[in-house]
């Protein structure tokens, strides 16, 4: 009939078995939960529009993400705004110390102490 919807049965999923989860290096993880604690919970970029509670956690040095090398001193607990603009801006990111080009070493930071003289409205 014209304009009618047809309707194809799916399959629940109870019936087609669990949905595989991507395996998680078990040291990322030890590193994460660590970092998180560390920072209690707290997003140390505080951007305009920062969310507050850190959900994710950043590798300053996204090389080390590829390596497996998860040095507690180049990892910063963040809210999801934050490390959406760390990613979208990196010239940005570089001079403020949240990324670091590959093969370089950083001082650790706890946020910028807005003494850079820079914009921090991204």
């Amino acid at each position: 009939m014209p304009g009618s919807v047809q309707v194809t049965e799916v399959e629940p999923r109870w019936k087609t078995g669990p949905v595989k989860k991507p395996k998680v290096d078990p040291s990322w993880a030890d590193a994460r939960e660590e970092r998180l604690w560390w920072d209690r919970g707290l997003c140390q970029v505080k951007l305009w529009g920062c969310g507050g509670s850190a959900f994710s956690v950043h590798h300053r040095r996204p090389s080390d993400r590829r390596t497996g090398d998860h040095d507690q001193h180049r990892l910063v607990s963040v809210c999801l705004w934050c490390h959406g603009v760390i990613h979208d801006q990196p010239g940005w990111s570089v001079r403020h110390g949240w990324l670091l080009r590959s093969g370089t070493e950083g001082p650790y930071v706890t946020g910028c102490d807005l003494t850079c003289e820079s914009d921090h409205r991204v």
